[in-house]
């Protein structure tokens, strides 16, 4: 008997509304300069463009070093759909914002991706 899942897969394409953002993800193919130090470069991720999302407040921590504190506010992504090749090795863009992956988190029924996200720095900047 095959296992049935407890979220029909018809359930996200009916609820647009729960999943109102949209996202896409990210891999860092790196060049290098004359030096021959690495130079990140974000290139979306093959069938990860556009993809449904929900965005939430997860928190935020002050981090500490030697030149000081600063806030870091982080922050959870719901994805409609079940993306296991999603890792912390990605970013997501929201919204032109580039957040760094933090975890990939997949339920139980292959339904929903979570992912921990906090922000890294402006798209194109």
């Amino acid at each position: 008997m095959a296992l049935r899942s407890i979220i029909h897969p018809s359930v996200h394409a009916a609820l647009p509304g729960h999943f109102p953002a949209t996202c896409t993800i990210q891999e860092n193919t790196p060049t290098r300069d004359s030096y021959g130090q690495e130079i990140p470069d974000w290139n979306d991720l093959a069938g990860h463009v556009g993809l449904s999302c929900a965005v939430s407040e997860k928190g935020s921590t002050e981090r500490r070093n030697l030149w000081g504190a600063y806030p870091e506010a982080q922050k959870l992504v719901a994805l409609a759909g079940s993306y296991p090749s999603i890792t912390n090795e990605h970013t997501v863009v929201i919204d032109g914002i580039q957040y760094d992956i933090l975890a990939a988190l997949h339920d139980s029924q292959s339904a929903s991706t979570y992912l921990p996200i906090r922000v890294v720095r402006n798209a194109g900047a």
